[in-house]
């Protein structure tokens, strides 16, 4: 797991994140480099900055619970974003920095409180897979 090194930190007792499992064992994660939770089955893929992921043995709402309210938002019942990486929202997406598109479910709409002043109309940017 050299590819989580960049973001492991020991300062895990001063701010929010995750301990992650690998097969070297196990880092911890501050919640600053993770961008996205998406749900697979009874898993979670955390999305990193850098681009790479990994995989969680938790579902996305006890992942979900385990990082700051504040600053994950769930727009969509299949993942929760990083408000900090958010760059803009476009009717039912929004934009992060990393120029993926992530979707907002019709009913969580009108949660995405603090959301609204990114408006910026229709984007003309391709979703990544």
């Amino acid at each position: 797991s050299t590819l989580l090194r960049p973001y492991c930190t020991y300062s895990h007792a001063k701010e929010p994140g995750l301990w992650l499992h690998h097969e070297f064992g196990r880092d911890f994660v501050a919640a600053r480099f993770i961008i996205a939770l998406r749900a697979k089955s009874n898993y979670t893929l955390v999305y990193f900055e850098n681009g790479t992921r990994h995989l969680m043995g938790l579902s996305l709402g006890r992942v979900h619970e385990r990082l700051p309210a504040e600053q994950f938002i769930r727009l969509h019942h299949g993942h929760a974003l990083n408000r900090h990486y958010i760059r803009c929202r476009s009717g039912l997406s929004v934009l992060l920095t990393d120029g993926s598109r992530w979707a907002i479910s019709r009913r969580k709409k009108h949660e995405g409180v603090g959301l609204e002043y990114t408006f910026v109309g229709d984007l003309d940017v391709p979703t990544p897979d």
